[in-house]
């Protein structure tokens, strides 16, 4: 097939530029657009071709556009806040907590006055159950978060995700209770970088916000939020420990294991055992506890006690389960593991 004429093609460029500057609207025409836009409602738009105003619908603002513009959203106007959404992280029966001393009027005095509350005591001794107790009794949702050394700022905070409709974002827990009101326990929190938990900051003063630096938005936390953190002082070290502008923030609980009685009847109620056995139990975690800095880090938990009791209600016997519930998971030294059990036998060695 011969190829066409140089001078044809040149033909047909140049009427096709004319054929474009004619469709194109004249300097006077698009002077004219401006002043009726002008004149337009905001909200509306102009129709070129004809030059008539319409009703702007806008469009769903994709997440990338929504990030460039800092928001401030207040928790009334937030969708998220909605009874269905609550209704998961609340407590539906009573956990069962029995008071040593006045720490719960102490800690609804806290919460009267939204003040971040600190935890501190040994493994096992009743904080995450007290925690529980107090959501239950204030009817308020509990979201708790186990902290750990590879927990990022976005694992609390919250992250843009992708789907098969494109990107969206997923609020993290400390944004979720922030926004529903709810009580947020952070459980080990010396476990977390320091550089992660520096993120509540702003939610534990005055300003009680929270911003979400990934989305553009400032969240203000819900008038029934509350934060709640415990650690166990026993084995943090200089490299995990709260830095002093984060402790000064919260006022602090400090939580032991009950006097014997009390812890008798806690791992009576809880494992099913009898009142007689239940004392022994606890006289066998007093025994070990003494131990602490003598061989064993720590002693015996009330939660390894209610563990122990319930082996024993399975028709396990006392001995047996005592060996598996309270000393084997405590240490593995021989010496102690000898001791521990010479201690089980004189308590065990007869039936109760």
């Amino acid at each position: 097939m011969e190829a066409a004429p140089f001078w044809r093609n040149q033909c047909r460029s140049h009427s096709e530029r004319n054929r474009r500057l004619q469709d194109r609207p004249s300097r006077a025409s698009r002077a004219a657009d401006r002043i009726r836009h002008d004149q337009a409602k905001p909200g509306h738009r102009l129709d070129r071709p004809s030059g008539r105003v319409s009703l702007l619908i806008p469009k769903a603002r994709s997440a990338a556009t929504t990030s460039r513009r800092s928001t401030f959203l207040r928790h009334d106007e937030d969708p998220t806040m909605s009874e269905p959404q609550r209704e998961p992280y609340l407590l539906r029966r009573e956990p069962y907590y029995c008071p040593v001393g006045n720490e719960i009027d102490v800690f609804e005095a806290a919460h009267a006055v939204r003040m971040p509350v600190m935890l501190k005591g040994p493994t096992g001794c009743g904080k995450s159950r007290f925690v529980a107790h107090m959501a239950w009794r204030l009817g308020k949702p509990l979201i708790t978060v186990a902290c750990h050394e590879d927990m990022t700022a976005s694992d609390l905070v919250g992250r843009f995700l992708i789907d098969r409709d494109g990107t969206r974002w997923q609020d993290g827990p400390l944004t979720l209770a922030a926004r529903l009101g709810a009580l947020c326990y952070l459980d080990e929190v010396v476990e977390a970088r320091q550089d992660t938990t520096v993120v509540i900051h702003p939610l534990t003063d005055h300003r009680r916000v929270l911003p979400l630096d990934k989305k553009g938005e400032v969240v203000e936390a819900h008038p029934d939020f509350q934060l709640v953190i415990s650690y166990n002082p026993g084995y943090q070290s200089l490299t995990k420990d709260l830095k002093t502008s984060t402790r000064q923030r919260f006022g602090g609980m400090v939580f032991g294991y009950p006097p014997a009685a009390i812890e008798a009847e806690i791992v009576r109620h809880e494992s099913g055992v009898s009142l007689v056995l239940a004392e022994r139990l606890v006289q066998m975690a007093e025994r070990s506890r003494n131990l602490k800095g003598h061989g064993l880090d720590e002693g015996i938990s009330t939660r390894l006690l209610v563990y122990a009791g319930q082996l024993i209600t399975q028709g396990v016997s006392p001995l047996e389960a005592c060996r598996m519930a309270l000393v084997r998971p405590l240490t593995d030294d021989p010496d102690m593991l000898d001791t521990l059990d010479a201690a089980l036998t004189t308590l065990f060695g007869s039936p109760p």
